[in-house]
């Protein structure tokens, strides 16, 4: 996700089998009070520099628990395609 066209957050998911079990792994990575040194494409950014507020982690560790888990109680309902082209409009603008 970008904040004032910079790199805030990024999340990576992988669909393995185990023993004929599929699990999905899910890794989030979210600037909070500092961020890496980008110098590629963009640059990157962290909450505490856009709000000037010190976060605070438990309220987003648990507002990101609970995301997943209303995504995942939800998964059959889910609308991939509206949520694609609703990303795709937040990266063009």
């Amino acid at each position: 996700m970008l904040v004032n066209k910079k790199k805030i957050c990024g999340i990576l998911q992988e669909h393995i089998t185990l023993n004929n079990k599929p699990f999905l792994i899910i890794g989030i990575g979210l600037n909070v009070l500092s961020n890496p040194k980008i110098t590629e494409k963009y640059q990157a950014t962290n909450i505490f520099v856009e709000t000037k507020k010190k976060p605070p982690m438990k309220k987003i560790l648990k507002r990101i628990v609970n995301a997943y888990e209303i995504f995942f109680t939800n998964l059959s309902s889910y609308k991939y395609e509206y949520y694609k082209k609703q990303a795709e409009l937040m990266v063009s603008s």
